[in-house]
Parts: structure tokens; sequence; C-alpha cells
């Protein structure tokens, strides 16, 4: 059975181009009389080194005929023998000099292999033999012809059945795999001290907890991720704070007792000791209102803008300064902020100051929703490694832009998906070890820079020795195969 052979890429020590049939792909010739596995078929720069095994079965000739096979590789411009076989059945020996001259009309003598055929035993032959041609094109392809020689007084030679279509010999590009090193980013099991803010937001004169109410549910998830067992927590720190209407001693009240608010869902929660609380009320909180007057683009605060500011400077009696700003375009302006910035004003904010006994990943998009400061570059490594979010290491490195292991993780997810300009940014920025030198010179093998990729795998030593014959393949890539 005739059928054409996919022929792959694979690993050669010198630089040359090598393509090889899939093993178990044998062809059938001559009505089942011979079989031919071709095993390789490597390119180099004026030849074809074709290699590949036949064999010829028990009962192919009777015992006194001979058997010629002509393996050939060709396309529609040249054809190049690889050589001439003579298989003799059981009873015939040697060659005689009829045969042996028309052989060499066709072939030097070198190329002429004369081999026995055992009574009732197949024989196998293997050749690997080196085939001129003029450099590396397509379109080349392997056939084998078979021939019947027949001695009855004169010997006679005839098709039996004559040239057949082994497989194609597709020239192509090698296929570049360079090997990556293993930089070893688990995450470690001792972190280093963080902190992380979450704030806890009430309506208009609340003190108890809103679950619903603005980012609340952000924060709530964040101090529910505080789990003893995971977290070891040195001070819980928590102020509160009232927006500006009603008097400032109410307000003052307020704030108290929203912190206190706080400290109860965390201590409802977990039995952590009394000593780490820190609670404090602050009364009424200005700074967003300054912020907002300060920044706004509301066109009747504008209006307004230095009337305000002048209010807010000339009355440190807050109770005064609320007073000012409603007297202010009969009260618009003061409506604004009263809509706008009061609701963000009514808040209890939390820091708590922790070190994590082992990375959860649950727990820290809790804290990233609400406080992507409160992550440390560890812990924006372990999760690229752990769930890659571009997102989120984009933002790891934004703030921890020279840390070399979260610059290491984010070169390996931009490499695996192809971003090879980032991976070489990333792992410029991710050390100078033999590992990341291995693999900031598989980027630039991966980009066809075998320049920069040889500088970085000798750099690398043991670890960019496995590389090296990737070198060669680009290298022969752009040689032969670059337009």
């Amino acid at each position: 059975m005739r059928k054409t052979c996919k022929v792959l890429t694979i690993l050669a020590l010198a630089i040359v181009s090598t393509f090889y049939v899939s093993a178990g792909n044998t062809y059938s010739l001559s009505d089942g009389r011979v079989t031919i596995d071709a095993k390789e078929f490597v390119a180099g720069n004026n030849e074809i080194q074709a290699c590949y095994s036949v064999t010829v079965k028990a009962d192919a000739i009777p015992e006194c005929q001979s058997l010629i096979l002509t393996p050939v590789v060709k396309n529609d411009s040249e054809k190049h023998i690889v050589e001439v076989v003579v298989v003799n059945g059981s009873a015939v020996k040697g060659m005689n000099k009829w045969l042996t001259c028309q052989i060499q009309k066709v072939c030097k003598p070198d190329e002429i292999r004369v081999l026995n055929l055992v009574k009732g035993q197949p024989l196998t032959f293997e050749t690997c033999k080196a085939v001129p041609c003029n450099g590396v094109k397509d379109g080349q392809k392997f056939y084998v012809t078979t021939q019947k020689v027949t001695y009855n007084g004169h010997t006679c030679i005839s098709n039996y059945p004559g040239e057949e279509y082994v497989c194609d010999v597709l020239c192509e590009p090698y296929e570049i795999n360079p090997v990556t090193v293993d930089l070893g980013l688990a995450q470690p099991n001792n972190l280093a001290p963080r902190s992380v803010k979450a704030q806890l937001f009430y309506p208009v004169n609340g003190v108890a907890k809103v679950a619903s109410y603005l980012k609340n549910a952000d924060a709530l998830a964040v101090l529910d991720a505080l789990d003893e067992p995971d977290y070891k927590v040195s001070s819980i720190d928590i102020n509160g704070w009232a927006s500006p209407e009603s008097s400032v001693a109410y307000n003052q009240r307020l704030s108290d007792k929203r912190a206190a608010t706080v400290k109860k869902i965390i201590a409802d929660k977990y039995k952590y000791d009394e000593a780490l609380y820190h609670t404090k009320g602050n009364g009424e909180y200005w700074d967003a209102i300054i912020d907002f007057v300060n920044d706004t683009d509301n066109a009747v605060v504008a209006a307004s803008r230095t009337a305000i500011k002048d209010a807010i400077a000339a009355n440190s009696n807050l109770d005064k300064r609320e007073a000012a700003i409603k007297a202010i375009d009969g009260g618009k302006p003061y409506r604004v902020i009263f809509k706008e910035v009061y609701p963000i004003s009514r808040f209890a904010e939390c820091v708590v100051t922790y070190k994590a006994k082992q990375f959860v990943l649950s727990d820290a998009k809790a804290i990233y929703a609400v406080d992507p400061k409160g992550l440390s570059a560890a812990d924006y490594t372990a999760w690229t490694v752990q769930e890659y979010d571009a997102n989120v290491t984009a933002k790891g490195l934004s703030l921890y832009p020279n840390d070399e292991r979260l610059n290491a993780a984010a070169a390996s997810k931009a490499y695996e998906k192809g971003d090879y300009d980032a991976a070489i940014k990333y792992y410029k920025k991710a050390g100078s070890s033999p590992e990341v030198a291995n693999n900031l010179g598989c980027c630039y093998l991966a980009k066809g820079d075998a320049a920069a990729a040889e500088a970085c795998f000798e750099k690398a030593g043991k670890y960019g020795e496995a590389n090296a014959e990737e070198v060669a393949k680009v290298k022969h890539n752009q040689k032969y195969f670059a337009k």
C-alpha cells in the first residue's frame, strides 16, 4: 500500500535540517514482496542523507533469479540514485560480467551492493547514505525501482514491477523548541509582614453594620479573610469618622461607636488578644470635602470654590465652618457636597498588620478588591503563578517594578503567550542567575536572534548547554530558509 509520509523536524547535532517518517510507517512495494521503512532524511547544504531499511520476503524471487532494487531521490528537475542493491536468489552467487556492466552504466561501482537470500528466510538490510542535491529544495520524493534478473543462457532485466513512489521528502525549516528552566517561583511558607486597609461605611446617623451599603461587602470580605490559622495578626488599628452634619460633640460620639462596631465585627469572629486592638473615634471627616472642593468640575461648587475654601480656612470651629458653607449662594454648594461627599465621610477605617503563614488566593482576591497595596510582591508572584490575570500582574509590577521574582513570573507568562518582547523586558529585571540567563536566551531564540541567544546561553553555563543545538537550528533556518 502506497501512502504519503509526513516528514517532521527532529533534533540534529550538526547544522542541518532533519526530516523523518513517523515510526511505524512501512511502505509495501512489488506487490508485497518488498517493504521499505523510510526512517530519516537529513538535508544539508548540497546533499540529503537518506536512511531507510528494506526487507525482501523469502519467496520474493525464484532461487535462480536476482532482484535489483534502486532507491532514488528526485524532483521535477533532478534525480539522484542512492544505491543499486542486487539480491540474489538462494542458488545465485555474485554477479556475472554482463549484469555488472549494465548496472555500472547507471551508477558507480561503490554504489552497488550484492546480497544473498537464504532459502526460506527473509532478508533485511539498512542504508544511511549521502545523496548529492543542489541545495535544499521542496518537491523531493523518494522512489524505489524493482527489477527482476533472469538467467537463461543470456541475462536479461525486466521491471518487477518497476519504479514505485514511497514518500515525499519535505524540506522544511527547523521547529525551534528552546528548553526553559524552572525558576522555582512557588510561594514560600514564611511571608513578609504586611498590612491591609478596609473601610466600612455607614448611613447617616448609623452605627450598625450594613453589609450591602456602598463598598461594605468588599470590606467585610477582607475582614472575613483574616483567619487565624492562615494569618498571624500583630495589630488592629481602627479609626471611626462622621460627616459634619449635626454637632461636633454628637459626631465625636458617632465616630466612637462606628469604630467600636468594626472592632466587634472582628472580635465576634476571631479571638485576638485585646492588646492588638487600637480603637479611636476621630469625629468629623473633612478631608474628602476639602479634596472635592479643590478638584471637582461640578459647576455649582466650582463657581463658589474660593468662598468655600475661605470659609474652611477661617473657621477652626467645625460647627461654625459648616454653617459658613451653608450660607454660601443660598446653600446650593452645600447641598451638592452633602449629596456627593457626606456619604463617603461616614466610615470606620481598619488597618490590620499581620504576617501570612501561607498564600491563600481567595483571601488575596478579597484584599485586592479594596486595597491592592495590601498585597506584597510575593503575593503578586504567587497569584501570577497560580492563576494568571494580566491586570493583577500589571498592578503588582506597578507597585513593585524591580522585584526579581515577580518580574520572573511575569516573564514566564509572557513567554507562554508568545509575547517575547515583554518576556525579555521582564527577564532583564529578574536577576542575573544562570537560570534567568537561560530563559532570556530562549526568548531571543524564539525571536530568531541567534547571536543574543548564544550570549545568554554562555552566561547560563550548564543550563544553556541544552539549547546549543537550538541555536544551530536557528542559524541553519536563517541560512537556507530566510526570505
